[in-house]
């Protein structure tokens, strides 16, 4: 991964052991149906949405919230950078590959329909890495993360926060199978609905890196 920024700090994390950190996001969420089935394939085929498979907890605490969705932020960040992960909302595709499948050094990039491809160059650009990327920099800085969180009825996240730009963020999150599913923007609600799916990435994603890649190196 080139360019990548904090990602490289974030590394650290990879190496404490992946089931204890599912502990705390198992309490909060009962089992669901595998998150690799929820968002629409970047190839077309229709995959089936995921069906709870147990009694999901009625309510938490904005604090307990808040620390089941750190560990799921986080198992879904570690899941991305091992396996791969795309997004994929109406007319928007990021691809992050994992480091094996890197291109030329570069493993992340977005295409916005039809044909406007681009590199990406940090985890903060994931839906499924960019809130984990704010949990860690605030525990290496010793500070509590500034990331508000609420637990819905349904069993959703409210994800609120300040961006960079000063602009206030407030995201809907579904989870399945303890990971970052579906994001909805709850301010702009123009914005697509977008889907993660965790590894096994097709010849189609790959291509979008390599695209994005040698349009760049093409001055493109």
């Amino acid at each position: 991964m080139k360019s990548l920024g904090g990602a490289a700090r974030l590394s650290v994390f990879f190496r404490a052991g992946f089931v204890g950190s599912l502990i705390l996001a198992s309490l909060a969420l009962a089992g669901c149906a595998d998150v690799r089935s929820v968002p629409p394939s970047p190839t077309g085929t229709d995959t089936a949405a995921p069906t709870p498979t147990a009694t999901l907890p009625i309510a938490m605490t904005p604090a307990q919230a808040k620390a089941a969705y750190k560990s799921i932020a986080q198992n879904s960040c570690r899941l991305a950078q091992a396996d791969g992960v795309v997004e994929v909302g109406e007319g928007y595709t990021a691809v992050m590959t994992n480091s094996t499948q890197a291109y030329q050094g570069f493993s992340e990039a977005l295409l916005i329909a039809p044909d406007a491809y681009s590199v990406l160059f940090s985890l903060s650009d994931f839906n499924s890495c960019a809130d984990w990327f704010i949990f860690s920099m605030a525990d290496e800085a010793g500070k509590a993360a500034p990331i508000d969180v609420t637990f819905n009825t349904d069993a959703s996240f409210n994800v609120q926060k300040v961006l960079a730009s000063g602009k206030t963020s407030k995201l809907r999150i579904v989870v399945a199978d303890g990971l970052i599913a579906t994001i909805t923007d709850l301010i702009e609600t123009s914005k697509p609905i977008i889907g993660c799916r965790y590894g096994s990435l097709t010849e189609a994603d790959l291509a979008i890196v390599k695209t994005a890649v040698d349009r760049r190196t093409a001055g493109k």
